[in-house]
């Protein structure tokens, strides 16, 4: 195996060794922070991330690819150190906008440099399978966090930032020791605006890439708003919090297993992915606001897989149809499309789930999901008459 490939990996098990993850919404409750605090915390959170995509997503593409996600690791470091010492709702409110900062100088950055990495190696077409693979690395080492957290959050909650930190650091290290992108002889860096603007008009000019971003935002932010709730509904169940970490496991080891199959998903089911991909989402969703009970969070291995395929087929469709030189910045697009319906539903919904009770407001969660999915399945229909979709 070719020795960056191999980094790249090493990088998705470190960036998703998040030990506080299984607990993080449980340790925001138990420090005295609301359901409507919670959820605003978590829109600060996707708020930073839209305010900070693109620029730096044109950035990685304008100064390199790999300082961007280094940067980026910095500030997750700072952000666990943040977490750690707080005790209220402006630290932990300050702690997810550093966070964010994060996010944003990482995401689309990090695909985009495993892409260029790929393409060194004449491997590029077979970016899904090769993708697939680190993102079954990434949900591995996030589920052995997550059991790991089921062992230290008993202790101490905060210990997992501390835990995450010192992952973050080691990754530090590892991406820095990847080669940079050589530019071709004579090739002049792209205007810093002139970046973002040709990466919008990418977007604008294809209906098919727009129907993408659009699929993938919806996605996204269904899935943003529902994770939360599996630690409520296992805590509405009277499950131990000595399971959670078991439970999460649980849950990527599911994702893992999905991203492993998103290749051979898409080639079976063909222009009917994103059907089956949007009912895997939606069902459990009512079944989990019917039934509460201690093995129920079961159910929502189901939201994991289909959220863990619709990233790479989603991914592979953009990357495929953006000039290089733009992929960060086009991709950065696409997270800041979620991030900005996730920051605006996020609040509301926090909101009802407190004053509609968790059953309510999940059962018109799904009503609205169900609607939104069908109308934008409906005008996939129309789009496809027009394009072969392999």
């Amino acid at each position: 195996m070719n020795r960056d490939i191999l980094k790249f990996y090493i990088y998705s098990a470190l960036s998703n060794l998040l030990f506080f993850l299984p607990i993080v919404y449980i340790f925001f409750k138990n420090s005295g922070l609301t359901f409507t605090e919670i959820f605003i915390t978590e829109t600060i959170f996707a708020i930073g991330v839209v305010l900070f995509e693109v620029p730096t997503g044109a950035l990685a593409d304008y100064i390199d690819c790999k300082k961007s996600v280094l940067v980026g690791a910095l500030l997750w470091i700072l952000s666990c150190l943040i977490f750690f010492f707080g005790n209220d709702f402006i630290t932990f409110s300050l702690g997810q906008l550093v966070c964010a900062m994060g996010v944003a100088f990482i995401s689309g950055a990090d695909t985009a440099l495993f892409y260029e990495i790929l393409k060194r190696q004449n491997k590029e077409n077979d970016f899904k399978k090769y993708q697939g693979t680190a993102q079954m690395i990434g949900l591995v080492s996030i589920s052995l966090a997550s059991l790991i957290s089921g062992l230290i959050s008993p202790v101490n909650m905060r210990l997992t930032f501390i835990a995450s930190a010192v992952s973050f650091a080691i990754l530090f290290f590892v991406v820095a020791s990847i080669p940079s992108k050589e530019r071709a002889k004579g090739e002049e860096r792209p205007h810093y605006l002139k970046v973002i603007s040709e990466s919008f008009q990418i977007i604008k000019s294809s209906k098919w890439v727009l129907w993408i971003f659009v699929f993938s935002a919806l996605f996204g932010a269904a899935y943003k708003t529902i994770y939360p709730l599996t630690q409520i509904y296992m805590q509405n169940s009277n499950l131990d919090i000595k399971f959670f970490g078991i439970a999460s496991a649980y849950f990527f080891l599911v994702a893992a297993l999905a991203s492993k199959m998103a290749n051979s998903f898409e080639l079976f089911f063909k222009r009917w992915s994103y059907l089956i991909l949007s009912l895997l989402l939606i069902i459990p969703v009512f079944i989990i606001s019917s039934f509460v009970f201690k093995t129920g969070f079961l159910i929502f291995g189901l939201v994991f897989f289909a959220s863990s395929i619709a990233t790479i087929i989603t991914n592979h469709e953009i990357l495929k149809v953006t000039p290089e030189s733009k992929h960060a910045t086009v991709l950065s697009f696409g997270n800041l499309f979620y991030r900005g319906i996730f920051a605006a539903t996020s609040p509301i919904f926090g909101y009802y789930l407190g004053v509609l009770g968790f059953k309510t407001a999940l059962v018109s969660f799904g009503i609205i999901l169900s609607i939104i999915f069908f109308v934008v399945l409906l005008s996939y229909s129309n789009i496809t008459k027009k394009i072969i979709v392999k």
